[in-house]
């Protein structure tokens, strides 16, 4: 008889009954504390594992088995799922007596598993198709029997998976086809006949501005066929917006995105042209000669009305020193851009490992003349290939523009180097890519507003609301560790003789 054990079992019993070696009837009641065997799964007879016999009179014992033995039955483990245990007793004054039971281990509760599977059956009746077996046909076939378990208005004749699939079938009729009369195929067929109500833009470049107008479209329902707003008039707005949301997120963040420009001090000049998407100092310094990136003073402003002169003050676009320095020198400007975007996709022809002539025409955009625009932007290769014909983006920091010769320089340098003849590539600010549902969002609510598009607009700058914090929080954080005091730096007294 097999006595089942749940794999997690910890002990089990293993029953004897036992008789007089010389005639092998009469039962033997003075056994209590012999010592029986155990066999594994077949392996030889071992005492391990199991305790000596307990009397339960007239002849019957057990003896415990320790299912959690490291060695059970000279296994060399303990039992798991699938082990059968069987045992053998025989003293001087016994017949040999092999246990009435053997021990088998499963992975279920042999006292409560079942019954719950049973459970989940359900109550079948057991009889004519009232079975799984019965339930699992008439489900699928339309000829079987219908169990009377089922009940309902349920026929295996119309209801059935073998029916239902002939249905299918006869209602495609012999003509069907998938790409024309499909439920997916006549909704693009409707979409068509009432485009451009519902249609969406198609794609305008292949970096950024392009992403960001197709989405602006499709949050707006704004359609590329006779569209209200042209690619230019989404462009200038996005300008306007990313200049909004980039001053509104530094507002209230550690983060500030730093660009670094070199500063030529002429002895007895006052007035130095800042870079034209200057928007805030944010030091100004002398840097070890020697190339180590050392620190040696920093230039802060005094008090406007100090009798020694504010040291250095903005006017509009203009470094002003006041008084006037004696000497020449060079000096490090870190300042906070504004954010206005003057992003561009284009195709260069011409470029070497640090620098990129930016061509006459480009495809989506715009371009921009003023000197050093782009110092602090993201110059991102869009398409092109190595020497091996392969591509990957390398994306480089552009640390001086000069649009006499239209050449930006980027560092560090590229490596490996593009090769052939055409690189398309997009300039845009640095983090770019963290406000692009943001700025189609903006955009798009302006866009709804000006159709007098309530519910858009209230739907769009619930969007736009979320979408805003959760930007402004990822900025908030960037600098968690020291967040600004790295930027408080120790202030340096002004070296004398700099006046």
């Amino acid at each position: 008889m097999a006595d089942l054990r749940i794999k997690t079992a910890t002990t089990a019993k293993l029953f004897f009954y036992l008789v007089d070696a010389t005639d092998g009837i009469t039962a033997k009641t003075g056994e209590a504390g012999g010592q029986p065997q155990i066999s594994v799964n077949g392996a030889a007879f071992s005492n391990t594992g199991v305790g000596t016999l307990v009397s339960m009179t007239n002849g019957h014992y057990y003896a415990d088995v320790d299912l959690t033995n490291a060695n059970l039955g000279g296994t060399g483990a303990a039992a798991v799922a699938g082990d059968r245990v069987v045992g053998r007793y025989k003293s001087a004054a016994t017949a040999e007596a092999p246990s009435l039971n053997q021990i088998h281990v499963v992975e279920f509760n042999p006292n409560t598993d079942i019954d719950t599977l049973v459970d989940r059956l359900g109550a079948f009746a057991g009889s004519g198709a009232n079975t799984v077996l019965g339930v699992l046909q008439a489900l699928a076939r339309k000829d079987a029997s219908l169990p009377s378990d089922i009940g309902g208005t349920y026929a295996v004749a119309t209801d059935s998976l073998e029916a239902t699939a002939e249905q299918l079938v006869s209602a495609e009729g012999a003509a069907f086809a998938t790409s024309s009369d499909s439920l997916h195929a006549i909704r693009n067929a409707i979409d068509t006949l009432i485009a451009p109500a519902i249609t969406t833009a198609t794609s305008v470049g292949t970096g950024f501005l392009g992403d960001v107008i197709d989405r602006i479209r499709k949050y707006a329902s704004e359609p590329s066929l006779d569209a209200a707003y042209s690619n230019t008039d989404l462009i200038r707005m996005i300008q306007d917006a990313w200049t909004e949301v980039y001053r509104e997120t530094c507002m209230v963040a550690d983060w500030q995105q730093w660009v670094r420009y070199t500063l030529t001090i002429a002895a007895a000049t006052t007035e130095y042209a800042l870079p034209p998407n200057f928007d805030q100092i944010l030091k100004l310094e002398k840097m070890d000669e020697s190339g180590q990136g050392v620190v040696l003073w920093e230039f802060n402003p005094r008090h406007p009305l100090s009798p020694y002169g504010p040291g250095w003050s903005i006017e509009g676009t203009t470094l002003r020193l006041e008084p006037k320095w004696s000497n020449a020198e060079t000096l490090r400007l870190s300042y906070r851009p504004t954010g206005q975007v003057s992003v561009h996709e284009a195709d260069a022809t011409v470029w070497t490992s640090t620098t990129i002539t930016f061509p006459a025409a480009v495809n989506v955009g715009s371009l921009d003349k003023r000197v050093n625009a782009y110092a602090g932007y993201i110059l991102r290769p869009i398409t092109g290939t190595y020497a091996s014909g392969s591509f990957y983006q390398q994306e480089r920091t552009i640390t001086s523009y000069d649009p006499s010769t239209q050449i930006a320089t980027f560092s560090p340098a590229w490596s490996p180097l593009y090769n052939g003849a055409t690189l398309t590539y997009e300039v845009l600010p640095q983090s770019a890519d963290a406000f692009r549902k943001v700025i189609a969002l903006k955009v798009a609510r302006l866009l709804a507003v000006s159709r007098a598009n309530n519910e858009r607009a209230t739907m769009l700058n619930t969007e736009y609301q979320d979408a805003k914090r959760l930007l402004q929080a990822h900025f908030a954080n960037m600098n968690q560790r020291m967040g600004k005091s790295f930027a408080r730096g120790v202030r340096r007294p002004w070296a004398s003789g700099r006046m």
